[in-house]
Formats: C-alpha cells, structure tokens, sequence
C-alpha cells in the first residue's frame, strides 16, 4: 500500500481537502474519547459524549504526516444528580494528526462547555 502522506501530495488541493475531510468525518467520534478532550468533558455531568459536527479549518502536509485543525461541537446526555456541574455541550477546537497509514489521533483540545 502507498503511504497516505504520499497519495495525498499526488493530489490536486481539492482532492486533497476532500480525502482529509473524509477521513476526519470518519474518525471525528474519536474526539470525545481522546484524553485531551476528558478535561472538559470531567467538567460536566452529562454522559454519552458523542461529536455532533466537525470540519476542516486548515491543514498542512509534512513528510511523514499530514496536521489538521478542526472546529467541533460535542453534546452529551444530562445526568439528574447533585453534582453542581452542568453542561451538555462543548465547541472547539482540536489538532488531529494523520500519519503515513491513515492513523488519526486528535490531541491539543480546547473548548468551552455550553452550562444550562
């Protein structure tokens, strides 16, 4: 198999940016599963974190991978407790790297919780 970084440097911008886009809408489940994302999340008390949207702002190519930053919204399930804490949405920003075999990894998450 060619290595992704390589494929992608073959490609027309467009083709491109329409290879990462659908590789991030593939993985973009895996935002509220990253450790980087489990600050905000603990933040809250809601459950059931899932990405509700996720797009491409930007990217750039290295040799051995490609860095895209994505904007995010996540949402959760409210928990009825006396915890205090509330929050059943999150928007952000996040760094997902995409390496030579099409690994995804989404890291440097920031946002903030949307409190009811």
């Amino acid at each position: 198999m060619t290595e992704y970084i390589s494929q992608l440097n073959s490609m027309s911008k467009e083709k491109q940016q329409e290879s990462i886009e659908s590789l991030i809408d593939d993985t973009s489940h895996e935002i509220p599963e990253s450790e980087a994302a489990s600050s905000l999340i603990a933040t809250t008390n809601a459950t059931g974190w899932v990405t509700d949207e996720c797009s491409v702002i930007e990217y750039k190519l290295f040799e051995s991978s490609c860095v895209v930053q994505v904007d995010f919204v996540l949402s959760g399930d409210a928990e009825e407790d006396d915890m205090g804490m509330s929050g059943t949405r999150i928007s952000g920003t996040a760094t997902a790297t995409i390496d030579v075999n099409k690994r995804v990894t989404y890291d440097e998450v920031s946002g903030e919780v949307e409190r009811d």
